[in-house]
This record gives structure tokens, sequence and C-alpha cells, in this order.
């Protein structure tokens, strides 16, 4: 038992310390990366569907700072999206989209 607890005393040593010198470097965890990764290609599937079917209106609200799964940003992603929606909807009085 004493050798268990050594055991998991040096194991949460190590880590503590892994961590810690992971966040020093800024290295990315493995769902950051594939995030960042599907990000990327959808963002160029809808460019590249925009371009052979462009939308009538298009709404983009800035969100590029909110990270997945941040749910603490939900009603900010909310709010930025309610302002975009506002900004686009006084674009279709105007005569480009006549």
């Amino acid at each position: 038992e004493a050798f268990n607890a050594r055991w998991e005393r040096e194991e949460n040593r190590f880590w503590s310390r892994f961590r810690a010198k992971r966040e020093e470097r800024g290295v990315p965890n493995i769902f950051d990366v594939l995030t960042t990764s599907i990000n990327i290609l959808e963002s160029r599937i809808t460019s590249t569907r925009l371009q052979s079917d462009p939308a009538d209106l298009l709404i983009q609200p800035e969100l590029g700072h909110i990270r997945f799964l941040e749910f603490s940003s939900a009603q900010e992603g909310i709010e930025a999206g309610y302002e975009a929606a506002k900004a686009a909807l006084k674009s279709l009085s105007s005569p480009s989209l006549g």
C-alpha cells in the first residue's frame, strides 16, 4: 500500500510537470488540433460552395475567438449573431440586392 501511495504521488508530480511544460510552450492539445483542422476544412468547403452558388444574404458574425465547446461564451456568440443579423437585415433595403 505504501508503494502504491508513493507511485501515485510520483505519477501526479510527473503529469503536473508535463502539463505545466505543455502550457508554458503553448502546445495545443489533440482536440484543439482536430477542431482547427475541421474548421479549416469547413471554411474551404463553404468558400468553394459560395463561389459556385452565391448566397443572397450572408450573415457572418465574428466568432473566431470562441473555441469549440466553450459553452461559457455562448451568450457572447448569440449576441454577436444577433448584431450581425441586424446589420444584414439593414442591407436588404440596399440597391445592391435588388
